[in-house]
Formats: C-alpha cells, structure tokens, sequence
C-alpha cells in the first residue's frame, strides 16, 4: 500500500509546517457553511467569515503545491445562497487560474424516459428547483498544468469501440468536463450498519468515485492532500489509486474515524 499520514489541528497552521511545492494534487470538499453538525467545527460562520476562512486556507495551499500540480475544489451552496462558488472562486483569482469549472452531477431528469436517474433528495420548497450539482473548480497555478486524458478518458459505448480503435488507435475518448455520479445512498452501502463503517457521524460524505476521477486527471502519480479530510474517503481512493496521501482536519474524533476506516479497508 503506498503511505499516508493523518494530522490533526487547524488546517491553515499545519500547512505552514508541510514542506513547499510537496504536494502534487489537492481533492478537498469543505464544510458548505450550511449549519451542519460536522463535529467541532463550526458550520455556522457569517457569510464573509467563511470565504475568508476559504480564501485563506487555499491561499496557503498555494505555496505547497508543485508549479504544476492541481487543486479540486468541490464547493456547494444552498438555494438561499447560491453565490457561494462564485465567491469562493472570485476570492482565488489572484492566487490561481480556473483552468477547469467541472460539473459533478449527482442526478438528473432523463426527459427521453421520463424518470430521476441517480439519487435525488427534492426540494421542500414551492420557490426553488431540486439541487442536483456542484462545482469541482480546477485550479492551477498559471493554467497549464497537464491532465492525463489517458488516465482519465472514457470508453467509447461497446458498439463504436472497435471501430474508433481502428480509426484513432484508441477505444476512449477524453472525459468532459460534466461528471455523472451518483450519491452512494444507504441501500448502496448495504444497509445502515455498513453505512455506519463508510461515514460513522460525518454530515456529508463524497463519494469515493468523484476522487479517483480527479486522481485519474493527473495520472494517479504523486502526493495527494486533503485539508479538510472529514471521515478519509479522499485518503482511501488515493491510495486505492497507486499515490501517497496527506489528511487534515481539526477534529480527533474524525481522524481516528479515517484512521479505523482505511485500516478495515487495506486490511
């Protein structure tokens, strides 16, 4: 298995201690300031509180990141605040390019059949349309960073594989910068007892697919870092990848959490 290494405590200070341009690619999905209970974290900060906060943790992770490396940024707001994203990424135009603004949908109308297709948790409101994608903002330091479209493509649908394999040398294409993937929902888990193995009290865990698809970006080489590294799903797909891996997060229990977590999972 290759290495990880879990840390606890403000993620901002512990990054100041990591050794500059050290870390290939960042993959991170912050607390969304929605009142949620993530442990000792307060979920709850004034509005311009919490950008700052942003700002000030990935303006840190700035000076750590290899000049060519890559930052995934998952961010979602709320239907009564639906600028979040934006002003996150506005608040980092100084210090990095949007290279990339992906979008992750976890579930979406299929007009041609009439249904949901993915996992769908409706809107409890009469003002507002069900939100079903967030923004994965690729950044980088001056925008040419290289994506590994080998690593990361897609195969063609069975029928026209053969023939573009023929044609191109190659049965995939490049990925897109739209991303289907469903929500791993308590059914998928198994039941509420494996649910409790993958996410224990952790509010909002990603799914584990959405980082290898940014680990595959980069060729699934180097070191990966999470700063807010919650209940260890980032750390897990990285090493599941073939990459080393750096957790952060304030609060011990979550880390003992990850901790337990990984140790079931590479046991």
């Amino acid at each position: 298995m290759s290495e990880y290494k879990l840390i606890q405590g403000d993620n901002v200070e512990v990054i100041k201690t990591l050794k500059e341009e050290s870390i290939d690619v960042i993959v991170t999905s912050p607390p969304y300031n929605l009142d949620m209970p993530y442990g000792e974290h307060n979920d709850k900060m004034p509005y311009e509180e919490y950008i700052s906060k942003m700002k000030e943790t990935f303006t840190e992770c700035k000076r750590i990141l290899k000049d060519d490396g890559h930052l995934f940024l998952n961010i979602a707001g709320s239907s009564t605040q639906p600028w979040v994203g934006f002003d996150i990424a506005n608040s980092l135009r100084d210090e990095y390019i949007l290279q990339n603004n992906i979008c992750w949908v976890k579930s979406f109308e299929d007009t041609s059949e009439g249904c949901i297709r993915g996992h769908n948790k409706p809107v409890n409101s009469n003002r507002f349309l069900s939100r079903t994608w967030e923004f994965i903002l690729h950044f980088t330091k001056n925008g040419k960073s290289l994506l590994n479209h080998e690593t990361s493509g897609v195969l063609y649908a069975e029928q026209w594989r053969e023939i573009n394999k023929k044609r191109t040398g190659r049965d995939w294409r490049p990925t897109n910068n739209t991303w289907f993937i469903p929500y791993e929902t308590i059914g998928s888990y198994g039941g509420k007892d494996a649910k409790d193995k993958i996410r224990g009290d952790h509010p909002a865990v990603f799914p584990k697919a959405l980082v290898k698809k940014c680990c595959n970006l980069v060729g699934n080489e180097g070191v990966l870092l999470d700063p807010f590294i919650g209940s260890g799903t980032s750390i897990i797909a990285a090493l599941e990848c073939g990459m080393d891996a750096i957790g952060i997060d304030i609060d011990k229990n979550y880390l003992e959490y990850a901790e337990n977590r990984i140790q079931r999972e590479f046991s």
